[in-house]
């Protein structure tokens, strides 16, 4: 028997995991507490769980609510919409393949800004879609606000404005790092409904092992992601604890915001090239080889062909790669 699988696009590029601080370490000669990983804009600590462990445990022989109900209630608090305008998914990339699922398919487009997310180019290929740049006949047009790697912020008007200039496209609008910026595009759904909004609580929540995530759209949106979600793929003991933390957010982004204008001043006084960023992160743009130079030292950044990212650790941490 001869198994075929489906043929992927011509020149497609699969997600590409950072290697493991144990790999680095035998790479350079050096052991894996060495390492500081500076690659995975999650916190440094994780977050602590609002509600018993033990309950939330207790019923692992059963699938979960496949409903999600107190989830989708305990977002829709959070964001200040219905609880019918919330669909649940693992993490915001299961979001992002189902809303590919959803608008795209072969002989459509989407657009995509480089640098940016490089998952929205892979469902879009692996749908069968066409990544453009531009976003005129784009079935779907990506959004990274703030914008992962650069830190960019685009103002809700600015998309409202893009939205009105492509209604017949849907724009997703990935905030994964809203809590960061405090700026986000959930109002513009009462009046422009081809906007999709993604939330995720693996970063400021620091929560990212739960894998966690909602959308955030118009009724009739939501319905349609709805119809095509995977059944019941957050587990049980992941909806609770995302549930209660959403319900009571203790979040502080403060010291993260204060210790990235720091962080940038100090890498544009050395000279470097540095935006602003709104995110647990800053970039910087480098054609040269920065990235590869820090990893001998044991400093694990994420490297694209622009420049580097660098996630945003402790102030004595972030004074190791600044030295």
């Amino acid at each position: 028997m001869t198994l075929i699988a489906q043929p992927l696009p011509s020149g497609f590029r699969p997600y590409a995991w950072a290697p493991s601080s144990a790999e680095v370490a035998a790479r350079h000669g050096l052991r894996p507490e060495q390492i500081l990983r500076f690659d995975q804009n999650t916190p440094t600590l994780p977050g602590v769980p609002r509600v018993p462990l033990a309950p939330s445990f207790a019923r692992l022989n059963e699938y979960p609510d496949g409903t999600y109900r107190e989830l989708r209630e305990a977002a829709a608090s959070y964001c200040g919409v219905e609880a019918n305008q919330v669909v649940v998914g693992a993490g915001a990339d299961e979001l992002i393949s189902l809303c590919a699922r959803t608008y795209l398919g072969p002989g459509l487009r989407a657009a995509v800004s480089p640098p940016t997310y490089g998952l929205y180019r892979i469902v879009t290929e692996l749908e069968g879609a066409e990544v453009v740049e531009e976003p005129d006949a784009a079935a779907v047009i990506w959004v990274c606000n703030p914008n992962n790697p650069t830190g960019e912020l685009r103002e809700p008007a600015d998309l409202a404005a893009l939205a009105r200039a492509h209604p017949d496209a849907i724009v997703v609008v990935d905030e994964a790092y809203f809590e960061f910026a405090d700026v986000t595009c959930v109002p513009l759904l009462a009046e422009q409904p081809n906007v999709i909004v993604l939330r995720t609580l693996s970063k400021a929540f620091g929560l990212a092992s739960l894998r966690v995530g909602y959308a955030i759209a118009a009724p009739a949106v939501a319905a349609e992601l709805e119809l095509r979600r995977a059944p019941a793929s957050v587990s049980g003991p992941a909806a609770r604890i995302a549930a209660a933390a959403l319900r009571e957010p203790r979040i502080d982004v403060a010291d993260t915001v204060a210790e990235r204008e720091r962080v940038r001043g100090a890498l544009v006084g050395a000279g470097h090239d540095c935006p602003e960023s709104a995110g647990n992160f800053v970039f910087v743009r480098t054609a040269e080889p920065l990235g590869e130079r820090l990893e001998q030292q044991g400093l694990v950044v994420r490297r694209f062909l622009e420049g580097i990212r660098i996630t945003l650790r402790r102030p004595r941490e972030n004074d190791v790669l600044l030295a």
